[in-house]
Formats: structure tokens, sequence, C-alpha cells
């Protein structure tokens, strides 16, 4: 089962109405909590060098050994969906508040950012981030795209064109499907 935000694995609900320019504000303390054991995977780097991490959970109360993964990708087009990064950073924080949340038969896996080049360049953070020292929508475009300028959403193998459309310019997808490093350090951990 996979589950991702933004616009590549699964898409829930119609965003037609939202405003682009309206800021968003959240009036709540971040955790910054450093994953160091083994539940924290590299599994690639972004063009500009930078880890693409996978944290992965199991119920550890439960005798079953998980036969179900279940992977829930947060960010692909980086800072311009911010939002997206730090919904799967919040996951994350439950997930460790509430193992139980993870039913008996099924290994959780959470990508936060695939695009982590894109976060910098969206909003100027690495890794966790405080959401209320985010800039407004419009200021973040620049991090939808990757280090390359490809917008990753649309570098994957499925029905492939080297150029597509968003907001009436053309868009890269790359030079071929995964022809960038973070889309393919994701088909190679699928």
């Amino acid at each position: 089962v996979l589950i991702g935000l933004g616009f590549f694995i699964y898409s829930k609900g119609d965003k037609s109405n939202q405003n682009p320019e309206e800021e968003i504000t959240i009036n709540e303390e971040v955790p910054v909590v450093e994953e160091q054991d083994k539940t924290k995977t590299v599994i690639g780097q972004s063009v500009e060098g930078n880890d693409i991490v996978a944290y992965h959970y199991v119920n550890d109360s439960s005798s079953t050994t998980p036969d179900t993964d279940v992977l829930f990708i947060g960010g692909i087009h980086g800072g311009y969906e911010w939002n997206s990064v730090y919904l799967a950073y919040r996951v994350i924080d439950y997930v460790k508040e509430n193992p139980e949340f993870v039913p008996d038969d099924v290994t959780l896996t959470i990508i936060p950012n695939l695009n982590p080049d894109g976060v910098f360049a969206g909003i100027g953070a690495e890794g966790r981030f405080d959401p209320n020292n985010t800039p407004s929508v419009e200021k973040t475009v620049p991090g939808r795209f990757n280090a390359n300028g490809v917008d990753l959403n649309r570098n994957f193998d499925c029905k492939w064109q080297p150029t597509s459309t968003w907001r009436s310019q053309e868009v890269s997808a790359g030079s071929e499907p995964f022809s960038e490093p973070e889309t393919k350090a994701l088909r190679d951990y699928i």
C-alpha cells in the first residue's frame, strides 16, 4: 500500500478552491527530535547530496511478524508543499508516542521529504522546521523543483514526457524517467 501527499501517488480532496496566496499560521511548538536508531534508513541523496530518509515503524507489542508494508511519502515538491513535509514529521511524532497506532501486521515507512533541496530553496530549512517561520506560498515556488530544475512529480515512468505544463509554463520532467537521484532513490527503495 502506498500513500503519498502532494500529487505523486495519491491525492485526496479538491484543492481548486484554495487561495495560493493565503498564509498559513500554525500555533504550536514544533518538537525537534533527531532519530538515531534502527528506525532510520537513508535511501539515497538529492542532487545537492542531502540525505533522503525513510523512518520505519512496527507495533513492538505484537507477536505477529508484519507482512504488509505501508509507505507514506510526505513531500515531493519540496518547499512549495512544505506543509506535507511538516505533516509527515507530525505523523512520525504521533507514531512514536502511540506505537499501537501501527497495526500488528504492518510495517509503516514514512519518507517525510523526497526533495530536501526543494525545501531548502523554498523555505530555507533543512530537516525538521518550524512552520511558523515559512514564507508565503508564492515565495516558495522555486522549491517545487529539485536542484536540477526538474519537477520530480513528472519524473516517474508513468506516461512520461520530457516536458509538461504547470501554471501555464513549460516545466522539465527530466531527460528520461527516473533521471533524477530523488526519484531513483524512491524507485530503488520500493
